[in-house]
């Protein structure tokens, strides 16, 4: 127990040490990534989800106005050697049956959650059945909210694909708008519910008096 926070502590700090070289484009930045990369694929992947946060957060202070040296597409270029690393750790361990699966679809859901919209676009429509739609049917609490901050973004840019699981997804909805999910789920869970509204009407139309009971 006396070595998480220090595990935490060296991966935060790793994490800003890959940013700042990614950035600049500094020629250490590939060995950077690799490292990282063997990091997820080996390592308990708890605090991930935080280190995803500080590599893809937008960085105010570190812009070209400011005389930072920022390289074109350098998120897209993380985002690239993260999520197939994922995946293969995803795949294998549904395969192997591994408890420790829930963590990995938290940390795949956590990297899709944070990643810029327009990086995320061209992966969401192979990415939501598999992952997001397998995680929102999910008995796991935690994976199932970690899944339902990807749905709004999924909703505007494939919203055929998601029509065609309404029948999945609405219950699933449906389960987060009341206690005991955090109010943020909750928040995330009535704009996801507004946006299906949205979609082709004889699909969504036979869960209308199911939605409006449960919204009372």
């Amino acid at each position: 127990m006396e070595s998480e926070p220090t595990d935490r502590l060296l991966l935060l700090t790793f994490s800003w040490v890959l940013i700042a070289s990614c950035m600049r484009g500094h020629s250490l930045s590939q060995k950077l990534l690799n490292s990282y990369c063997l990091k997820i694929q080996s390592s308990s992947l708890e605090y991930f989800a935080e280190s995803f946060e500080i590599i893809f957060a937008a960085h105010p202070q570190i812009t070209k106005e400011f005389g930072g040296i920022v390289k074109a597409l350098y998120k897209q270029r993380i985002y690239n050697s993260f999520l197939p690393k994922l995946m293969e750790r995803f795949e294998l361990e549904k395969l192997n049956k591994s408890d420790k699966i829930n963590s990995t679809l938290i940390a795949i859901l956590s990297l899709l959650r944070v990643v810029p919209p327009t990086i995320l676009k061209m992966d969401i429509e192979k990415l939501f059945v598999p992952i997001v739609l397998h995680c929102l049917l999910y008995e796991n609490m935690s994976v199932k909210e970690d899944a339902i901050r990807v749905l709004p973004l999924a909703i505007e840019i494939i919203p055929q694909l998601v029509t065609e699981h309404v029948h999945s997804i609405i219950p699933s909805l449906l389960q987060l708008i009341t206690p005991p999910a955090p109010l943020a789920v909750r928040l995330v869970a009535v704009k996801s519910l507004s946006k299906i509204a949205n979609l082709s009407h004889p699909h969504i139309y036979p869960f209308k008096q199911t939605v409006y009971r449960k919204d009372r």
